[in-house]
Formats: structure tokens, sequence, C-alpha cells
């Protein structure tokens, strides 16, 4: 891949405008897994995938003007999925609504 394809593609997908969005939700995700023992269970993958999703739909510019409620949203969605249910000890959401 050359430079002029590279930053054509930064600049048709718009690569880096959640960046503020992916600091906090890196921020939320050290702070989880010092809260709680099952932080260690949530996969940081799962975050970057639910993250890439959102960069598929247009609509998804309205939460980017709130990237710590979206980061938020990002690490309670990955929770869910990656945790075993029998094992949703740790009371996430009202963690995230504290923050």
């Amino acid at each position: 891949m050359d430079v002029n394809q590279f930053l054509q593609e930064v600049l048709n997908f718009e690569i880096g405008t959640s960046n503020v969005a992916f600091i906090s939700l890196e921020e939320l995700f050290i702070q989880f897994k010092e809260v709680a023992k099952v932080g260690e269970l949530v996969n940081f993958e799962a975050c970057m995938d639910v993250m890439d999703l959102l960069y598929e739909k247009e609509e998804t510019s309205l939460l980017f003007s709130a990237p710590r409620s979206l980061a938020a949203s990002i690490l309670v969605t990955s929770y869910v999925i990656t945790v075993p249910k029998q094992q949703w000890e740790f009371p996430v959401l009202p963690w995230v609504s504290s923050l």
C-alpha cells in the first residue's frame, strides 16, 4: 500500500475521527479492570470490533459528539458479549453511570 492510497482510505473512512472515544474506551477499560475482578474477562478486541461496527454506520456521527458515553456503551456491550452470564456479578451499568 502506498502513501497516497493510505491517505485516501483515511479520508474516505474518517479513520481517527473517534480517537477521543478510543482514548476514553482505553481509560474506562483500565479502570474497570482495576475495580472489578470480572473486568479481566472483558475482551478488548471485542471492544474494537464494536467500535468498527459503529464506524460502518453513518448514523453514529451523533454518538461521536459524546465520546465518553460512546466509550461506556462500547465497554458495556463488550462486557455483555464476552463475559459468561454466570459471572455477571459486577454492577457494570451503575458503575458506568457514575463516571
